[in-house]
Formats: C-alpha cells, sequence, structure tokens
C-alpha cells in the first residue's frame, strides 16, 4: 500500500511540474509575441527597454538596458528624458529628450532630440506615444535582453529553472525511493528462504 502512495505523489508531483512548465512557456510565449507591436515588456508601470543606438550618449550606451516609469501623463517637463513610438512605426521605440512641450488639437506634443544628435528629431511626439519617463540604466543589461530574445535564450529562461525544481523533486524523493527497494528487497529474500 505504501509503495502505491509513494508513486501516486510521484507521478501527481511530476504532472503539476508539467502544468508549470505549460504555463510558464505560455506565458513568456505571450510576453514575446505582445499584443500589436505596441507592447511593452516589464513589471507593472516600470518598463525595461533595450537601448539600440548612440544617440543619448553619454547617458545611456547601445547595449545597455533602460527602465522607464509609464506613470508619467501630464507631469513630464523640458529635460525630461522619454521613450516613446516613433512616428508612423507601430514597432520602434526612441528615447530621446524632450526640448520643448506644446499643445496642438487639445494635446500635448513633445519636441525631442538625442543628447549626442545635432539636429532635432522630425516630427512631434503626441502624448498618447509616450511609453515612459528614463529612470536609469543598466549597462550592458541591452546584451542580456536580446538573448533572452533568442530560442536559447527562451531554453534557459524557461528549462533552466523546470530543471533545477525537477532534480530538486528527484533528490527530495530519492531517500525514499531508496527504503521502498530496500524495504522489497528485504520482503523478497524473506519469502525465498521460508521455501
Amino acid at each position: 500500500m505504501s509503495r502505491l502512495i509513494f508513486f501516486t505523489k510521484w507521478i501527481l508531483n511530476l504532472s503539476l511540474l508539467a502544468v508549470i512548465l505549460a504555463i510558464g512557456t505560455i506565458a513568456v510565449t505571450i510576453w514575446l509575441a505582445g499584443d500589436g507591436g505596441r507592447h511593452v515588456p516589464g513589471l507593472g508601470r516600470y518598463k525595461l527597454i533595450s537601448v539600440l543606438s548612440d544617440s543619448m550618449r553619454p547617458v545611456m550606451r547601445a547595449g545597455d538596458a533602460i527602465v522607464v516609469d509609464a506613470r508619467v501623463a501630464g507631469r513630464l517637463q523640458e529635460g525630461d528624458i522619454i521613450t516613446f513610438w516613433r512616428a508612423n512605426n507601430t514597432s520602434s521605440l526612441l528615447t530621446h529628450r524632450i526640448t520643448a512641450i506644446k499643445n496642438a488639437n487639445g494635446e500635448r506634443v513633445y519636441f525631442t532630440r538625442g543628447d549626442a544628435n545635432r539636429v532635432a528629431d522630425g516630427s512631434p511626439v503626441p502624448e498618447r506615444d509616450v511609453v515612459g519617463r528614463y529612470m536609469f540604466c543598466v549597462p550592458l543589461g541591452g546584451y542580456l535582453i536580446g538573448f533572452l530574445h533568442t530560442r536559447a535564450g527562451f531554453a534557459l529562461l524557461v528549462m533552466l529553472p523546470v530543471t533545477l525544481a525537477l532534480l530538486l523533486e528527484i533528490k527530495r524523493i530519492y531517500p525514499e525511493a531508496a527504503a521502498q527497494l530496500r524495504w522489497r528487497g528485504k520482503k523478497n529474500d524473506e519469502f525465498k528462504r521460508g521455501f
């Protein structure tokens, strides 16, 4: 009877692990897919973004990652660094400094320029296209984000924790399984001696 309980527990634990793996895979796939190109991954109001150019040197460089605060509507000022969707491009972000703020057609618009650029950006940024205000930079963090978007990075992100959990579970149940096998061997020896 105890063997049945042992194997039932083991099968239930493996089943739970498989369900967690499936949910994790679905969640990461949804996260990577985004929603129509306008999704920026992050934790709540804080978004993590890779820097792709040196237009904001020395504040940030290509290959860095930045964290932006998405709850800034109506509180932006000249001099703030913002991340925004490029004009006429729903899937490309840009991070530049606000040089002027004006009202156009009842909406605030921001004029921007990269610190390392000699000229201002070509078109103003409507407030609805602002993703958030720059908070801080993680040097070289963009390379890690880029790696996590590859198949190998995805496997590392999902498979490493699952494999670790599986190994810890095996380590936890091994003593019980070994005891069951010793008990079974002892019963077989007693049975053979009885004949």
